[in-house]
């Protein structure tokens, strides 16, 4: 093969190489980015934010907060997944009342969540209501009042099990 050509060769496979890192490198900055939806942005309550993002949007639009701490290798969580979020009457009562946050425990920010809330293992649940506070110099992202745990889940459950569980929690802490 004459010389001339391999260096052409060599340059056009630098060229594509360098294009794939930096578009893989594009790619995982754009994923590890928070999502917020702008005031002007309509919010999907079906999806699953970043636990900062969630605690602001549910302040926002009166809404609890379910934190889900998991991680990949845990079966229960799987089962979860798969079987439980899945349901129509499920997936009703998270998108109709909820903002929900999946906390993935082997994560850094997971690992240090896991720690303030306590997490004993996955699945769990968590639950918190923003109270407003009257006291004006007591504030927390801002704004007056705290996040309070009104209810704690662990384990798998069945569909059913789960639905009720989330209807009692709405009935006694949905605004």
């Amino acid at each position: 093969m004459p010389s001339h050509v391999s260096l052409s060769l060599a340059k056009v496979l630098r060229w594509v190489l360098l294009n794939l890192f930096l578009t893989m490198a594009l790619l995982s900055l754009a994923q590890d980015a928070p999502v917020s939806p702008s005031s002007s942005e309509e919010v999907s309550f079906g999806r699953w934010y970043p636990h900062d993002v969630a605690l602001e949007l549910a302040q926002t639009h009166n809404r609890l907060v379910m934190l889900y701490f998991h991680n990949e290798h845990c079966a229960f969580c799987q089962q979860m997944e798969m079987f439980v979020f899945s349901a129509p009457q499920v997936d009703k009562l998270l998108s109709g009342h909820f903002v929900v946050s999946a906390i993935d425990t082997l994560s850094p920010e997971g690992s240090d969540l896991v720690k303030r809330y306590r997490s004993r293992g996955t699945p769990t649940f968590i639950f918190l209501s923003y109270e407003a506070s009257s006291d004006p110099g007591s504030t927390e992202n801002g704004s007056t009042g705290s996040w309070k745990e009104v209810a704690r889940l662990f384990g798998s459950q069945p569909r059913q099990a789960f639905a009720a569980e989330l209807q009692d929690i709405c009935d006694s802490h949905c605004l």
